[in-house]
């Protein structure tokens, strides 16, 4: 049994050690410490004349030191020889790709009732980019299921209604979230990153795996044969049940067949405000509609503000822009003359913050659509249900995701045994799976819809549809019982824990 040594005293090839490592075998004279790409090469002859001493706590060697295997992440990743063949034969339950929102909570969901999981994240960290997440009652109830709740609400700003405007300020309609029976209804919007952080901090320290770039997925028809995860370092991960998370352009999603999102014709910037004192906005949500434009802002702490600008896509639009000047620029040329309120919160946003896209969405069709889930495989998140942002509802549904996802593993988990025939499992497996989807697709479906007519109509141009949108649609349509009204979905708590 080799002693474990700290980093710093490790003697591989003479250099110190990065972790976490995924270790690999290479042919002989093609010895290499590839820390930078996240996995490090060594000759079998030197692990065997390493034996005893001196490599690093994330390594083991086997019987007669012939087998390397990898302890990132928890998972004991097959050895593999100079032929590709892979020789360890370790199995895990659950596999999910993404370190995202979705990913994060479904694992964490998974780890709260006993089923361990292991996350892929092909960035080296968690991702930053993003500004933050409107989260709505529903979503507040999959955090409480979490246990993570507690931990954000006083981060961030409770907002408290709502206020639609013309460009040229007049208030079309307004209201606050009291004005709604029942309660309590909890809108709050909370910074990706934070949230993202506390959700890993949540969870068992080597259950993501980073650097972790999915290469090919193989799958074989028959029921009981597992899920083949190969990354782009040659690593075979084998899994039980294999979870796409890795968002509206999935690696996983694309090799079940499923489309990219398609684009809607809008475009947005988005941007988080940094104020360096505390801003004075009332704690609700402000959007200015305009013709073929609009735009919104939400106050999330004390001194920042997510706002967005939306427009259409039209001919003369630049497709791409990624110089962050330039994009704040743009935005700004979109709302001359508005109210100073959103003028200000992109002029006090850091050039980093910036971030311009077109909107997508996907819609899921029966019988046209693939399978969602597919023995043993299935979607979460935006790599199952991409929509726009319209209703806010993108991150909400994700975080329902893990909570149903997790109950219905759960049931098909826990009546394993030990001495089951590997295909019974797979086919309750296979059957929880389904019946993930169906219940999913009900909810998730509508609200794809929804949220893409309800952007149309903020889109529409024309002077005299928008003077009848503005005066008789929208102070109908634009009250409590309709923006809350996506957000009456309760996700039900997390089952008792497996045995």
């Amino acid at each position: 049994m080799v002693m474990p040594m700290s980093a710093s005293s490790c003697a591989i090839n003479s250099q110190q050690c990065v972790l976490p490592l995924n270790v690999h075998r290479c042919a002989s004279g093609s010895y290499q410490n590839v820390a930078r790409d996240g996995f490090l090469c060594l000759e079998s002859w030197r692990l065997s004349g390493r034996r005893g001493g001196g490599l690093c706590q994330h390594v083991k060697v086997g019987r007669k030191g012939r087998k390397v295997v990898s302890m990132v992440g928890g998972v004991q990743v097959q050895e593999r020889s100079k032929d590709g063949v892979a020789k360890e034969d370790a199995v895990q339950t659950v596999v999910i790709v993404g370190a995202g929102l979705a990913g994060l909570a479904t694992a964490l969901a998974l780890h709260r009732v006993g089923v361990k999981a292991l996350v892929l994240e092909q960035s080296g960290g968690l991702r930053t980019e993003g500004t933050s997440l409107s989260l709505f009652p529903n979503a507040w109830r999959a955090l409480d299921a979490l246990g993570v709740a507690d931990k954000l609400r006083g981060s961030f700003i409770n907002i408290t209604g709502a206020r639609m405007r013309a460009p040229d300020g007049k208030v079309i309609k307004e209201f606050q979230n009291s004005d709604l029976s029942g309660g309590p209804h909890e809108l709050r919007a909370v910074e990706r990153q934070s949230l993202l952080r506390v959700l890993a901090e949540a969870l068992p320290s080597d259950t993501i795996m980073f650097n972790s770039r999915v290469k090919n997925i193989r799958k074989p028809r028959d029921m009981q044969s597992l899920t083949e995860v190969e990354l782009e370092n040659n690593t075979v991960i084998r899994t039980k049940v294999l979870v796409g998370c890795d968002g509206a352009r999935s690696v996983v999603a694309s090799w079940m067949g499923r489309t990219e999102p398609k684009p809607v014709g809008q475009t947005a910037i988005r941007g988080l405000s940094d104020f360096k004192s505390n801003h004075n906005f009332e704690p609700r949500v402000e959007q200015i509609i305009g013709q073929g434009v609009r735009a919104g802002l939400v106050p999330v702490t004390k001194n920042k503000v997510y706002w967005f600008v939306v427009f259409n896509t039209t001919p003369s639009v630049p497709s791409r822009i990624s110089d962050p000047n330039k994009i704040k620029e743009e935005a700004l040329s979109y709302i001359q003359g508005w109210p100073s309120d959103i003028q200000e919160c992109i002029r006090n946003t850091p050039l980093e913050s910036f971030s311009r896209s077109n909107l997508r969405d996907r819609w899921s069709i029966p019988l046209v659509t693939p399978q969602q889930a597919a023995n043993g495989i299935t979607l979460a998140g935006d790599a199952a249900h991409p929509m726009t942002p319209n209703l806010a509802q993108g991150g909400c549904t994700s975080l329902e995701d893990s909570i149903i996802l997790t109950r219905k593993l759960c049931e098909a988990l826990r009546t394993e045994k030990k001495e089951e025939d590997p295909s019974v499992l797979a086919k309750r497996i296979s059957s929880a799976l389904i019946e993930y989807e169906s219940e999913r697709w009900a909810r998730t479906f509508r609200l794809t819809v929804k949220s893409f007519v309800f952007g149309s109509l903020l889109a529409l141009d024309s002077s005299l549809i928008c003077f009848f949108r503005d005066n008789v649609a929208l102070p109908i349509a634009f009250r409590a019982s309709v923006v809350f009204g996506s957000s009456k979905f309760d996700c039900g708590a997390l089952p008792p824990p497996l045995d």
